[in-house]
């Protein structure tokens, strides 16, 4: 007896049925977010390549991007832009990387379209198409992704920035050692504000505080 061929849209449920992303777009996997609409979602890679390796991805289910429909494609192009940023300002890093194999010939490995977004510095030593993936460490995980949302969140009105328990033992140090950066919340928030935006590493530090909210509550506990 001949076997039963699937139609093109029952090959591609049954893609769809046993495809990872799309269990992490339900909740069936747990994952790391940095940005979610209803069309799009960008996670942590497990296996990242760079620290702050990001996959965007749509929520439906499309093997190569011929396939998907033209809102979809353009919210995910619109939203890489800014993605690309808060990646940059999050990790911090000099420039990014954005990566798409469409196609199992150009290096697709899953069947769910993809970018990749690869944060990287000058002389950082990745050669192009030649990167060894690494293990997504948990505690560092929930570190980078929170630094990586809250820039993102920056730029894409909607995102909820939070500080993480990590963000905040780590800005309570720089605040008790750096006494330049102490005086100014206490005296002169604005000019701190003015400080952070022109600082990477500070922008990183403090995204998602109110700093006159944080300098008032200081001011009350002295």
């Amino acid at each position: 007896m001949a076997e039963e061929k699937l139609s093109p849209q029952e090959a591609l449920e049954a893609q769809k049925a046993q495809c990872p992303f799309c269990k992490i777009v339900k909740g069936e996997i747990p994952s790391f977010k940095v940005y979610e609409d209803e069309k799009i979602i960008a996670i942590a890679d497990i296996n990242p390549v760079v620290k702050g390796h990001i996959l965007v991805l749509p929520k439906e289910h499309y093997p190569i991007i011929q396939l998907m429909p033209p809102d979809v494609m353009t919210r995910l192009f619109e939203r890489i832009k800014f993605i690309v940023k808060g990646v940059k300002n999050g990790t911090p890093a000099d420039a990014a990387t954005v990566y798409i194999a469409n196609g199992y010939a150009a290096g697709q490995q899953s069947a769910h379209f993809m970018a990749h977004i690869l944060p990287r510095d000058k002389d950082d030593s990745l050669q192009q198409f030649s990167y060894k993936p690494a293990k997504l460490e948990e505690q560092k995980a929930q570190q980078l992704v929170g630094a990586i949302k809250n820039a993102i969140g920056q730029y894409i009105g909607g995102v909820k920035q939070t500080v993480n328990e990590e963000q905040k033992k780590m800005l309570a140090e720089l605040i008790e050692s750096d006494l330049q950066i102490k005086e100014l919340l206490l005296n002169n928030p604005d000019e701190l504000v003015k400080k952070i935006s022109s600082d990477v590493k500070l922008k990183t530090l403090f995204s998602g505080v109110d700093v006159k909210a944080l300098s008032g509550r200081l001011r009350g506990a002295n």
